[in-house]
């Protein structure tokens, strides 16, 4: 590892006086060598590195000369350039990484897709009947495979196809020997319909009724005659539907041509009525009530069912005085024609109300001159009042005469002379309004 080694010795006997020594050698200084190598790049060539030839150690590290598609070796290989209408795709590729160089192209395809234009004009009903697709223009031959495409699925298979919807038909025409194929679309659209109407929607008057109704009116931008269909049921001529209850409904008008117009409808619901006559009645025989309610309309007329002890039928508070229980029903009606019918039960109950004076003084000073009998209202008339002395003679008989009257009744007189003060008896045939009777006596002190 040194060069120019050199020692100092003694010249009488040759003793060494310097040991022996040289100047180092390195890549500068010292011999070299250049040698092949490899640097671990598969796309460089005639790779070499320099070395240091006293220890081999590296003075230039290995390298080498880039290949590229210009000088490197390369391969034509097969390939796929995603065009359906070229054959036999190739590409160039720099075989030492496989890095493309010509990219992936085919020729041409001489296969040939072709689709008539459509010379009938469409009308909305040509697709009852099929519009035809002619491909005859396109490439022919045993190995030629044609494919109609509609809603991305194969549909047909002949050169020709009868389409019998509206929208985008794809011919694919395949030459099954080298995979070419070639395509091309047409859109089948029938004329936009102009069709409108004058829509009368009818809402339900009454709830729960289901008497909406839709009538169509003066409809045009179409071939007449007009058919109308609703909910996709059948077609028919009548312009009018009627007893519909409430929902959304779809009308469709379809002109001679077969074009149609759909329109979308909604049905709005009555909103229910309220009526509410509130809790029952309770009431002793004889008296009176007056029935009242709350409801959620205007009212137009009442009705209430007659029965017994009720003073109107078409009257919205009516007073009623039934003699037994009784159930009052009232119809009422709004100013749309609806109705609603609710009812109330009168409980009478028959505690009877008579109350007898056991004393009176006929002094003619105003206060208790006459002795009378009184009740609350369940007494109809008092059929016969007598009074006795107490021998049984009759001083006093008066028939049919009503309770409370003070203008009638004894005066305490007998052939219209006073008797005098003293204990008397008197006996009453009372008619209750339910038409019982009942027969009261008891005694009577006349005082002055």
């Amino acid at each position: 590892n040194t060069i120019n080694d050199v020692q100092t010795i003694l010249d009488c006997d040759g003793s060494i006086c310097i040991p022996c020594q040289g100047t180092s050698s390195d890549c500068t200084n010292g011999s070299t060598s250049i040698v092949s190598c490899d640097d671990g790049n598969p796309c460089t060539i005639n790779d070499v590195q320099t070395i240091l030839d006293s220890d081999g150690s590296i003075c230039v590290p290995c390298a080498g000369i880039y290949e590229d598609c210009s000088n490197g070796s390369t391969s034509i290989l097969s390939c796929d350039d995603g065009d359906p209408n070229t054959t036999n795709d190739e590409q160039t590729i720099l075989d030492c990484d496989g890095s493309v160089c010509v990219p992936c192209m085919g020729i041409p395809c001489l296969v040939q897709s072709i689709i008539d234009p459509i010379l009938t004009p469409l009308s909305c009903n040509s697709f009852d009947d099929g519009v035809l697709l002619i491909g005859n223009g396109s490439s022919t031959g045993p190995n030629i495979e044609y494919q109609w495409i509609f809603e991305n699925e194969i549909v047909g298979t002949d050169p020709q196809f009868e389409a019998y919807q509206e929208g985008e038909y794809m011919l694919i025409v395949i030459d099954n020997l080298n995979g070419c194929q070639n395509s091309t679309t047409i859109s089948v659209v029938a004329p936009q319909s102009n069709i409108s109407s004058d829509m009368q929607i009818n809402d339900e008057t009454c709830f729960e009724l289901s008497n909406g109704s839709i009538i169509v009116n003066n409809p045009s931008g179409g071939q007449e005659p007009y058919l109308y269909a609703l909910n996709s049921e059948n077609f028919g001529g009548a312009n009018q539907f009627n007893n519909l209850p409430p929902g959304s409904y779809t009308l469709t008008i379809q002109d001679a041509d077969g074009c149609e117009y759909n329109t979308e409808i909604n049905i709005a619901s009555a909103t229910p009525l309220f009526l509410d006559l509130g809790t029952d009645h309770v009431i002793n025989i004889g008296d009176s009530v007056q029935l009242s309610s709350i409801n959620n309309f205007t009212i137009d007329s009442v009705f209430w069912e007659f029965s017994n002890g009720l003073n109107c039928t078409n009257c919205l508070e009516p007073y009623v005085n039934p003699i037994e229980n009784t159930n009052y029903i009232v119809t009422m009606m709004d100013e749309n024609g609806c109705w609603i019918t609710d009812e109330i039960m009168v409980r009478v109950t028959k505690k009877r109300q008579i109350y007898i004076p056991n004393s009176f003084s006929p002094n003619l000073d105003g206060n208790n001159d006459r002795f009378t009998l009184f009740s609350g209202g369940d007494v109809e008339q008092i059929n016969k009042l007598s009074i006795y002395d107490r021998w049984g003679n009759t001083l006093y008989s008066v028939e049919n005469i009503l309770p409370n009257d003070l203008d009638v009744g004894w005066d305490g007189t007998y052939n219209g002379k006073p008797m005098n003060p003293g204990v008397y008896i008197y006996s009453a045939e009372i008619l209750f309004k339910d038409g019982r009777t009942e027969m009261i006596s008891g005694d009577l002190t006349l005082l002055k």
